[in-house]
């Protein structure tokens, strides 16, 4: 009997740590996730717009640089924003992050925009530039665009 209790205790145990989700982005508070749109025939503040989610804030980047990939210069922002976009990380699919660099698309080739996507995790730098039309993206980014769109409007309330 005993032999089965160890056994149904095992299995329990290896079901639950297969639960865990064990590839969170933001384990250290050094990790981060980047996202951002772009458009590069635009004016005014919403053009280009790149936040910095960290597990214990967000930050804005104030250079607003056209396709910019570092060098950002990222101010706080109220806890209540972090709030509304702290569970982005859930949103990124495991492909992408198998995912090499990659550009998928031809992003704001012809006006239509582009999404920034960078992740930063255990010091290893990942960067993904994606079509705002989704002919030019893969299906498993259809999700993760829409989320990123909608918390960036959430953010510019």
């Amino acid at each position: 009997m005993n032999k089965y209790i160890s056994l149904v205790f095992l299995l329990s145990l290896i079901g639950m740590s297969s639960c865990h989700k064990d590839d969170d982005i933001l384990q250290n508070e050094e990790d981060y996730l980047i996202f951002g749109k772009f458009y590069g025939f635009c004016f005014g503040e919403t053009c280009i717009e790149t936040f910095k989610l960290t597990s214990s804030g967000l930050y804005e980047d104030t250079l607003d640089h056209y396709r910019a990939t570092d060098g950002f210069d990222f101010v706080s922002l109220p806890n209540t924003m972090f709030l509304l976009v702290k569970d982005l990380t859930e949103e990124i699919p495991e492909a992408l992050l198998n995912e090499e660099n990659k550009t998928f698309g031809c992003p704001d080739c012809y006006d239509q925009g582009g999404i920034f996507i960078q992740v930063s995790k255990k010091d290893k730098l990942k960067t993904w530039f994606i079509d705002m039309d989704k002919k030019g993206a893969p299906d498993y980014l259809y999700q993760l665009m829409d989320t990123v769109n909608k918390k960036v409007a959430l953010i510019n309330g």
